[in-house]
């Protein structure tokens, strides 16, 4: 569990200028935490859209949705 927060944490700290990284050192940044057995680089790409999404998602919510738990958006790819 240590170990577990120690990642946690260090993703964090890492991740703090998501939006101003390029796309190749967010793919880096993603193969250097979620690394697995079969190298698929694909994998990263496919994270670092996501989490672009998330971070504009995020960014465009109001404060009042999230404290009422109402989420209504449209998900545009």
């Amino acid at each position: 569990m240590k170990e577990l927060i120690k990642l946690y944490y260090g993703i964090l700290i890492k991740c703090k200028d998501w939006k101003n990284l390029q796309i190749d050192s967010k793919n880096n940044f993603l193969l250097e935490f979620f690394s697995n057995s079969y190298g698929d680089e694909i994998l990263a790409d496919k994270l670092t859209n996501y989490f672009d999404r998330f971070v504009y998602f995020i960014e465009n919510i109001s404060l009042n949705s999230i404290t009422k738990g109402v989420f209504n958006f449209v998900y545009k790819e």
